[in-house]
């Protein structure tokens, strides 16, 4: 790699980490001013960031201290990936979770570019990880809704999410020459038009490749109660003898009912 290319991606690593930490400053600068959040509408959020300015108590001294600690190991990873770039080895300032699938792929440790777009996304969230953990709450489940969204929030900026800071991504896209995009932008195109007006409907399989009574099992049953909630399935009995109090299922709602009609066993 030449000087004019290193430079080059150098840039793309500043650029990317000026976004992560400017997105992680803004959500600590929320958090300890009690600013409005757009969090999900299924929860109330001016009444969340309203008992949050009331019953959270704020350590300055302690959130400077991992500010301080946070500027010194950015400082350090810039130093590394500065190293890197010119034949060294790159030395990890901070390491993903012990079984952590989303960085198994040895790019993320081989390649500076990688390496420092891991490094920087999770030093970012182990700042807001510690800042959330280190507030004191009077009501433990609001501590416990925040918490909750934080860790979403975390998630949702992992650079194993986007094509162009997913080295796996990038590879299959040389591979097959950008098909698998193309497959892909198929699959999102045919889940918008199975899905409902106010929602994206994600399919996890081909639709066409199930048959009921064939390849899915099918029990008779009929839904008996249903509110905006749920709806109540009582199945019709197999057997000459039932028990007399029913049994109730209730399996995980990303699955939901369905999950019992999946095959004859």
């Amino acid at each position: 790699m030449n000087s004019s290319e290193q430079a080059e991606v150098l840039q793309h690593m500043e650029k990317f980490g000026d976004v992560l930490n400017n997105l992680t400053h803004n959500l600590l600068l929320r958090l300890l001013s009690g600013k409005k959040l757009e969090v999900n509408p299924l929860l109330n959020t001016d009444r969340m960031m309203g008992m949050l300015s009331r019953s959270v108590k704020v350590d300055p001294g302690d959130v400077l201290q991992k500010q301080l600690s946070f500027m010194e190991k950015q400082l350090n990873l810039w130093q590394n990936a500065a190293k890197a770039m010119t034949g060294g080895d790159f030395d990890s300032i901070v390491e993903e979770a012990k079984g952590d699938g989303r960085f198994v792929d040895e790019e993320w440790k081989q390649n500076p570019f990688f390496n420092f777009i891991k490094q920087s996304y999770l030093l970012n969230a182990e700042l807001l990880q510690q800042t959330v953990d280190s507030l004191e709450f009077k009501d433990n489940k609001l501590s416990q809704q925040l918490k909750f969204y934080t860790r979403q929030y975390i998630n949702s900026l992992s650079p194993s999410n986007y094509i162009l800071t997913n080295p796996e991504i990038c590879r299959e896209i040389l591979e097959t020459k950008g098909d698998n995009l193309a497959k892909g932008i198929d699959n999102f195109i045919r889940d918008l038009e199975s899905s409902p007006f106010e929602a994206l409907k994600v399919n996890q399989v081909d639709v066409n490749a199930f048959t009921v009574g064939e390849t899915l099992a099918y029990t008779p049953g009929k839904v008996i109660y249903e509110n905006e909630l749920i709806q109540l399935i009582q199945y019709s009995p197999a057997t000459e003898q039932v028990y007399q109090v029913p049994l109730l299922i209730i399996p995980p709602f990303i699955n939901k009912y369905y999950i019992l009609d999946l095959d004859e066993k």
